[in-house]
């Protein structure tokens, strides 16, 4: 059933890892068109959007002529998800969502490219479970698909099945520098503390890639943002700058570019520079995480008031988002003790489904910020239980160890959450070598 002329592959850019291999989705133009050399960025970004909206408006034409059409509802739940995915807008998800419902009702059988649209859309919505009970029955019916097995290990992991992940994995090890399958693969050694292997493949397949026909923009943009990611979190500042400044280069404008650039330099402190790109990623998408960046950014600088009302700003952002709260927000919540319980709520109800480490370090640092750090640990620990290399969850753990008088505990997470990123310094809160050279003078 995946193997039809809508495989799995084809929507890869759309699913949550965001980039997809060249497929053969019908359109009124193609979904992107790689334009001349001496175009600037900055004029294709703005023509692969004017192109994007000109094949909605194309499929909405005939969706709305044809109320039985399932391969258009489809093709048009594929589009949402696309500019969903380009500007930030979640309600492009839930349109995509309903699109690819309505398909499948129509037309069960023979109906891969409605599946495809639907399990990308319900992970884009954080709504994993519901995408694991779509995407088994897919892989049961043709075990033979490798992207769509690595798709399923993707949710997998997001759900903190990591016996059904290593073996879906582990199956696909010959196959690992496909472009459909590296960046799950290498998410999954990423997780598995091979952040080092995990950057290797990714920068190999992009540089494959790159000397391919017709690689669409987006997928090699969307590489370099991962690149930068796992070069910035493992404490290289300056090959995650220089991954970020070769995405821009060929999709400028890009509001994830943009708010991962700003992150970095809110790292190095330069909180001006920081807000200048984030306030350029806010022009094209407005994203919570970035609204509590630069809430962070301006109390830095001493201007509490507008401090306040970026903070306020990214709470009713929050409010608004359709589908399960995200991580990032969370912790940019518990971090300046707001909503700490409604916080430690919601992580407690995500845990009962995903149970991955993300989740669990979530919930100890929510229990940590509620006083509860003898409950804090044994979950922190579960957070460190695949050997992941991120000096967040060490750091998170040494301030629990901390807290309970564990100055053994807490010396030893606060020295490898240096060691992996020699420049961590959480953006709100005290930094992981100030913390530690306080434990030193005592």
């Amino acid at each position: 059933m995946l193997r039809k002329s809508l495989g799995w592959a084809s929507l890869l850019f759309i699913t949550a890892a965001a980039v997809f291999a060249h497929g053969e989705l019908p359109s009124a133009g193609p979904l992107v068109r790689r334009s001349g050399r001496t175009a600037s960025a900055a004029q294709r970004a703005v023509e692969a959007a004017r192109i994007r909206e000109a094949d909605i408006r194309f499929y909405q034409a005939r969706v709305a002529r044809d109320p039985y059409g399932a391969r258009d509802r489809a093709a048009l739940g594929a589009l949402y998800l696309a500019r969903g995915r380009a500007t930030g807008d979640a309600n492009d998800f839930v349109r995509a969502e309903s699109l690819a419902t309505a398909s499948l009702v129509t037309r069960h059988r023979r109906n891969a490219a409605a599946a495809q649209v639907l399990v990308s859309a319900l992970m884009a919505e954080h709504r994993f479970a519901r995408a694991w009970a779509v995407m088994v029955p897919e892989v049961e019916a043709d075990p033979e698909d490798m992207v769509a097995r690595a798709t399923l290990g993707e949710i997998a992991l997001e759900l903190g099945r990591y016996a059904a992940a290593d073996s879906l994995f582990g199956s696909l090890a010959v196959v690992r520098t496909s472009p459909a399958v590296a960046p799950r693969y290498a998410r999954w050694l990423e997780l598995n503390g091979k952040s080092g292997e995990a950057r290797e493949l990714l920068i190999a397949t992009r540089r494959e890639l790159e000397n391919g026909f017709r690689v669409p923009e987006e997928q090699l943009a969307w590489f370099d943002l991962r690149i930068g990611e796992l070069a910035f979190r493992n404490g290289r500042p300056d090959l995650a700058q220089a991954a970020y400044d070769r995405g821009l280069a060929i999709l400028a404008g890009d509001p994830r570019l943009l708010a991962a650039k700003a992150r970095l330099e809110a790292a190095r402190n330069d909180w001006h520079a920081a807000i200048q790109l984030g306030e350029q990623s806010l022009g094209v998408t407005l994203d919570p995480a970035t609204l509590g960046l630069l809430s962070d950014a301006y109390a830095a600088l001493g201007d509490n008031d507008k401090a306040e009302e970026y903070a306020r700003a990214m709470e009713v952002s929050v409010s608004g988002q359709p589908g399960a709260y995200h991580r990032g927000w969370a912790l940019f919540l518990l971090d300046h003790q707001r909503r700490v319980r409604q916080v430690l709520r919601e992580a407690q109800a995500e845990l009962e489904t995903r149970k991955d480490v993300y989740g669990y370090d979530v919930l100890a640092w929510a229990l940590h910020q509620s006083g509860r750090d003898r409950e804090a640990l044994p979950v922190a620990d579960t957070a460190l239980s695949r050997g992941t290399r991120d000096a967040m969850l060490h750091y998170h753990r040494g301030l629990i160890a901390l807290a309970l008088a564990d100055t053994l505990q807490a010396r030893a997470d606060l020295s490898r959450a240096l060691e992996i990123n020699p420049g961590y310094a959480p953006e709100h809160g005290r930094p992981a070598r100030v913390v530690l050279s306080s434990l030193d003078r005592r």
